[in-house]
């Protein structure tokens, strides 16, 4: 670091002063342009300013390689460059120069990106050296069109034109250039169709076109580019469908036809692509399903299938892209559930199914532990953790077929009898109801529900893992505005918590109207709540934990047997509870809030 010395022009017989990357600053000597005997200059990456000699020719006669990229050297490029006829390397990039290059005899490599040259590529860019190999001209403001006469370069191995504002159509003269590997014209105003010229160029490997205005149909020539590793032809105006011919190219390794207008579905074909790193068809307008012979792709790392109108399910041969790393199939229509083979996909870092028509339980396994609820929103029929914003699973029961002989029974035993119950105790329980609500005026504090102002309080970590990552076994009941889970903290108590639906509008209106009727209530029938949590995305309540099960599983489950008089207990415990949340609570609770929370919060007392 630091700045260059003067002194260091005594070296009488240096070749070669190579002091890239040093974070030295200052002028450049001019003395190091005296040293006759230097045919290496290379001072890239530094924070060096100054101006080429005009007689650079004279100064530096022998130079070959002269490399002063990514500085801050100015002032325009001397025309005497011209004499200095062995020079072969020219890398002037990254600075402030003005002017173009004139034709030299020897140039092998000219690179000039990032320099404001303005104006227009000239017409006699076709007279540079005949030796020429590399035209670096990128993000140098250049427009116009590009002309025709840069087929004479015909040792050209690399094009680089990217970042101007460059018009006009791709010249046809292109497919002179038959020693060319490398085209990026990104980001220019060219207009026109794909050239089927640049089809004759079979040994391209890499053709970048992306961010232009071409348009017409996609190239079905391509398949001809036996070479080609990589293709962008992104944001432009291309319509048609992907030629068939396109999947011949079996050793493409990356291609890019985002942000066109292209139509039809994919090919079964694309399975042929076994090399295959990298697929973009974004923002199209592709339909139908997607091929499983994308799973035969073992080696493709990104796939960007969005905003198309895709159809069908995910085929399960996803879950053999063992090397993807970004899935992106959001906006679309697909539908059917996620594959849990996907879950073995341990590479992927980004994943994005959102705003599909998307079904079923989001898995918690694998890789799927890692994505939050941005992968999967916008799919209203998926169902999973809370933390995913959709909406819990259903926690599907066993059905049990009973005998017609049996329902007749039920029907006329059991009817008359609760007819004639209902009769019989209707009296004594408006005298048993007055006694329990006097009762339950007098409990003692250890038997009531403390204020919210003492409740224990709760993160989210511990509840994560007192459910086991609110797993589906721990599904205690689902209801409109939630879900309650068993779980058990890491003193041993055991709770109970509910989880709130985050999707529904009335989520927040009804937490907190639970919140605040709970806080108050004190009756030995009523739930007690151990503390409440809340965030943005992720509401709950923790309640003490019933072990005897849900009331309704008691009264309408055939799991469960219970004699009249433990079901007239139940009444009068119910009724009790009923009798105080109408008339001796300090604010009365009305039943469409009773009928929401009553059916988990009722204690069961059973005379088992």
């Amino acid at each position: 670091m630091g700045k260059i010395p003067h002194e260091i022009a005594n070296l009488r017989n240096l070749e070669a002063l190579v002091l890239g990357m040093n974070n030295l600053v200052g002028v450049l000597p001019a003395t190091i342009f005296n040293m006759s005997t230097l045919k290496v200059v290379i001072l890239i990456n530094n924070s060096l300013f100054g101006s080429l000699p005009s007689r650079i020719d004279l100064s530096l006669p022998t130079i070959e390689h002269l490399n002063l990229a990514l500085n801050r050297f100015s002032g325009t490029i001397p025309s005497s460059i011209t004499n200095a006829s062995k020079l072969t390397a020219l890398e002037l990039g990254g600075n402030t120069f003005l002017g173009f290059i004139p034709n030299t005899i020897e140039l092998r490599d000219i690179g000039l990106t990032g320099n404001p040259l303005d104006g227009i590529l000239p017409s006699s860019i076709g007279n540079l050296s005949k030796s020429l190999e590399t035209l670096l001209i990128a993000n140098c403001s250049i427009s116009g069109n590009i002309p025709p006469s840069i087929s004479n370069l015909s040792n050209l191995l690399a094009l680089v034109l990217e970042g101007n504002k460059l018009t006009g159509p791709i010249p046809t003269t292109f497919g002179q250039l038959k020693k060319l590997q490398g085209l990026f014209l990104t980001f220019n105003k060219l207009v026109g169709s794909f050239p089927d010229e640049l089809c004759h160029l079979a040994r391209m490997d890499k053709l970048v076109l992306l961010g232009n205005k071409l348009s017409g149909s996609m190239p079905s020539c391509l398949s001809n580019l036996t070479s080609l590793r990589s293709v962008y032809l992104g944001s432009n105006r291309f319509t048609s469908v992907i030629p068939s011919t396109f999947w011949s190219l079996k050793d493409i390794l990356f291609f890019d036809f985002s942000s066109n207008f292209l139509v039809g579905t994919l090919s079964f074909d694309i399975g042929n692509l076994k090399v295959l790193l990298g697929i973009s068809l974004s923002e199209n307008n592709l339909s139908g399903d997607m091929p499983a012979t994308i799973g035969g792709l073992k080696n493709l790392q990104i796939m960007d299938l969005a905003y198309n109108g895709l159809e069908g399910q995910i085929p399960e041969s996803f879950g053999d892209l063992t090397s993807l790393e970004v899935l992106n199939l959001s906006n679309n229509k697909i539908s059917g559930s996620i594959p849990k083979s996907m879950e073995k996909l341990f590479y992927l870092r980004e994943l994005n199914l959102s705003f599909n028509e998307l079904e079923g339980e989001i898995s918690s396994g694998g890789i799927f532990a890692n994505f939050t609820a941005e992968s999967f929103m916008g799919n209203e029929l998926l169902c999973g953790l809370p933390n995913l914003q959709v909406q819990p699973c259903k926690v599907s029961k066993p059905r049990t077929e009973h005998k017609s002989r049996k329902k007749i029974l039920l029907i006329v035993i059991v009817l008359p009898l609760s007819i004639a119950l209902t009769i019989a105790i209707t009296l004594p329980l408006k005298s048993k109801l007055i006694e329990c609500g006097k009762r339950s005026t007098v409990l003692s504090n250890d038997s009531v529900l403390s204020s919210q102002a003492t409740l224990r309080r709760f993160s989210y970590l511990e509840l994560l893992q007192a459910t086991d990552n609110f797993a589906e076994n721990n599904v205690i009941s689902i209801g409109g505005f939630g879900s309650v889970y068993r779980a058990r903290l890491e003193d041993g108590m055991k709770i109970a918590i509910k989880v709130f639906h985050q999707q529904c509008a009335r989520t927040l209106k009804s937490f907190e109207a639970e919140c605040e009727v709970l806080k108050n209530i004190r009756h030995r029938n009523l739930i007690k709540v151990i503390s409440s949590y809340s965030n943005n995305d992720f509401k709950a309540l923790v309640l003490e934990y019933m072990s005897n099960g849900s009331l309704g599983d008691w009264l309408h489950s055939s799991n469960y047997m219970l004699n009249i008089f433990q079901r007239l207990n139940i009444m009068i415990d119910v009724a009790s509870a009923l009798e105080y949340l109408h008339f001796d609570h300090s604010t009365p609770i009305i039943h469409c809030d009773l009928e929401k929370v009553m059916y988990c919060w009722t204690k069961i007392w059973l005379l088992i």
